[in-house]
């Protein structure tokens, strides 16, 4: 059993911009002695879109799916991934940086700060089933929460410790609610065809 969590948006990804001249990688590179983004080579990666769409894929994201779908397929057993993403087509420019739990240039202190971007699902989930794997979602983590019951360990918890109920409330909040991680965050399962569903 493999259970990776905000783990796949801290891999590699590329990053396409279309040009008035069609889609070209957007690079770093230096000026000034400065890191900068740069254009990069024509691309035919993605279909037309207005000038300044950004589109981004991670190979190294779809690799690995792929990899546990076969690994599952061949010696059992399964993989939750939970993390932040998209399911239907890329959401533009997705890559952040975040130092000291705040939002910083992708750009600066090298190294000092966590690069990531948000998962597309639909990739993980394509390349897994490629493989011959079963998969189960992506749905979002709201629901994959409450399906398991944490409104019902949450009274629970919130009954057993009522000077921790505001706080396990906004705990539940935080985790299930739309306009928090309850959206953003999904759910995708990669599990040998023989299992159940889980």
């Amino acid at each position: 059993l493999l259970i990776a969590n905000e783990f796949f948006d801290a891999l590699p990804i590329q990053q396409f911009v279309r040009g008035d001249d069609g889609w070209r990688e957007r690079r770093i590179g230096l000026a000034e002695g400065q890191f900068a983004f740069e254009p990069g080579a024509p691309s035919a990666a993605f279909s037309d879109a207005p000038a300044g769409a950004v589109r981004e894929r991670s190979p190294d994201a779809v690799a690995l799916s792929s990899w546990l779908g076969a690994r599952v397929v061949r010696r059992g057993g399964a993989a939750l991934i939970v993390d932040y993403g998209y399911v239907q087509g890329s959401r533009g420019d997705t890559m952040q940086a975040l130092k000291s739990h705040r939002r910083h240039d992708v750009l600066r202190d090298p190294g000092e700060a966590d690069v990531t971007a948000h998962v597309d699902f639909a990739a993980l989930a394509q390349a897994a089933a490629g493989a011959g794997a079963k998969i189960h979602g992506p749905v979002e983590q709201g629901a994959f929460l409450h399906a398991l019951g944490i409104g019902t360990r949450a009274a629970k918890l919130m009954e057993a410790s009522p000077a921790q109920a505001a706080a396990i409330a906004a705990g539940l909040r935080r985790l299930t609610d739309p306009d928090a991680m309850g959206a953003l965050f999904k759910v995708l399962a990669i599990a040998d065809p023989a299992l159940p569903i889980p």
